[in-house]
């Protein structure tokens, strides 16, 4: 499986590994909207360290900002954090940021699994 979803109660760490694909976050973000606990979330992490490459162009973000700009409409006050050292992955994380300021969730991008929890 190109992801793992661990609950933590009601909330959310999803962690990534190997060649990623626009696919593959639709589908872990299908998964997650449609999970009874997505109401009652705070937040959600995004753990992308273990992502040897993501293979996403700059129209498929912009789907997955749409897509995501939809759930924000109905779960104004999540968070989420997303985790990752390699700087191509980060470049495409800061996109999606920039884009989804257009809601009103708080995203923030980390280099380690304990700064985002301590954030969260």
């Amino acid at each position: 499986m190109i992801y793992k979803f661990e609950w933590h109660s009601n909330d959310l760490l999803v962690t990534f590994n190997g060649k990623l694909t626009y696919k593959d976050i639709v589908s872990a973000d299908n998964k997650l909207f449609s999970d009874y606990r997505f109401d009652d979330m705070n937040f959600v992490i995004y753990d992308f360290s273990k992502v040897d490459a993501l293979v996403m162009t700059d129209g498929d973000n912009k789907q997955t900002v749409a897509i995501n700009l939809t759930a924000s409409n109905y779960k104004r006050k999540l968070k989420m954090a997303f985790i990752s050292n390699n700087p191509q992955i980060k470049e495409v994380i800061l996109k999606f940021i920039l884009l989804m300021h257009q809601g009103e969730r708080d995203l923030k991008i980390f280099n380690n699994l304990g700064d985002a929890f301590e954030w969260v």
